[in-house]
Order: C-alpha cells, then sequence, then structure tokens
C-alpha cells in the first residue's frame, strides 16, 4: 500500500478517512508553530462528499496553508492534471505509486519549502521598502513642514521690521514736524519784537 511505501521511506504518516476529517486535521496544524506543522498532504482525486481539488481549494483559499500537497490518482488525464496544478497542487502522482515516486517526494517538499521562503523574503522586503518609502515621505514631510515653518517666520520677521520701521518713519516725521513748529512759533516771536522796536 502507500502507506507502507512511505513507511519504507521513514516518513511520518497521519491518516484520515475523509476530506472534512482531513479539513479539521489541517485546521488544526495550521495554528501550531511551522516547525511541527505537516510537511507534506497526498490526496486522492476522487474522495466521498469532497473531491480531493475542492478540499485542495478549500487548503489554499481558506486556510491559506503552505503546505506541500500532491494529488494522486489512477487516471493521468492532462486536464486533470493541470487543474490541480493550477489549483494549488505541488505535484501529480498516477496510480500504481512506485517506492521510487515515494522516495523522490522529498524534493518535492523541498522546492516548496524553499519557494514559500523565497516568497516570505520577498514579502519582507516588499513591506520593508514601502516602510522605507513611507520613511522617506514623512521626511520630505517634515522638511516641507520645516520649510514652510521657516518661510513663515521670515515673512512674520520681515512684516515686524517693516512696522517697526513705518513706525520710526512717523515718529521721525512728527518730531520735524514739532520741530518745525517750534522754528516757526520762534520766527514769529523774533518777529514781533522787532515790529515793536
Amino acid at each position: 500500500t502507500i502507506v507502507a511505501l512511505f513507511e519504507r521511506c521513514n516518513y511520518e504518516v497521519t491518516i484520515v478517512k475523509s476530506a472534512e476529517e482531513a479539513l479539521e486535521v489541517l485546521q488544526q496544524d495550521v495554528r501550531k508553530p511551522s516547525e511541527q506543522q505537516f510537511n507534506l498532504v497526498l490526496s486522492e482525486i476522487v474522495l466521498q462528499r469532497m473531491s480531493g481539488e475542492q478540499l485542495l481549494r478549500h487548503l489554499r483559499q481558506k486556510l491559506r496553508s503552505e503546505v506541500c500537497v500532491i494529488m494522486i490518482s489512477s487516471q493521468d488525464s492532462r486536464h486533470l492534471v493541470e487543474g490541480c496544478i493550477m489549483s494549488g497542487a505541488d505535484s501529480y502522482l498516477v496510480k500504481p505509486v512506485r517506492l521510487e515516486d515515494v522516495a523522490r517526494l522529498w524534493h518535492v517538499v523541498m522546492h516548496r519549502h524553499i519557494a514559500m521562503l523565497n516568497s516570505r523574503q520577498a514579502r519582507l522586503e516588499a513591506s520593508q521598502r514601502e516602510a522605507q518609502l513611507r520613511l522617506l515621505q514623512q521626511q520630505a514631510e517634515m522638511q516641507k513642514l520645516r520649510a514652510e515653518t521657516e518661510a513663515e517666520r521670515e515673512r512674520a520677521e520681515r512684516e515686524r521690521l517693516e512696522i517697526h520701521a513705518e513706525k520710526m518713519r512717523l515718529e521721525q516725521k512728527n518730531l520735524l514736524n514739532r520741530h518745525r513748529e517750534r522754528m516757526q512759533q520762534h520766527m514769529m516771536r523774533l518777529l514781533h519784537s522787532q515790529m515793536r522796536q
């Protein structure tokens, strides 16, 4: 049996009897630390009440599981294989499964893990780039705000100086007017004094 082939390759095997039971087990599995999760799910295409493809789509789309999934069937039609791969399967085995097929599965699992790590790394780098871009945007906004604040301060200082200069000009004008008036009054007194003489 397939289980015997897996055991001969020293794989630890967990057997479930239905797709529903598989989903229950996998729902619990995704909550575990990554090092304790299953490395591989092997599923028949034809299952009771739920097909293997439905199980696969549920696993990928709803549970967001990144576990390596290999579908198995006695059918080897191109349409069926492509459908499984498009739904998220990592590989496809055609019955009867041989010991060599099972022994090579670790290559598929490793490829999946490497792809997953690369994807996470890419997301991390993209997130870091976005964070760096946001930081640069914030710095640019702060520089713009500082520049606007400095420009406003300089404008206010210019206005203050202009007001002060205008005030000084008016004071100087008033002082000159008072001085002129005193001079005129003094001249008038001199004229009156001379006329009386």
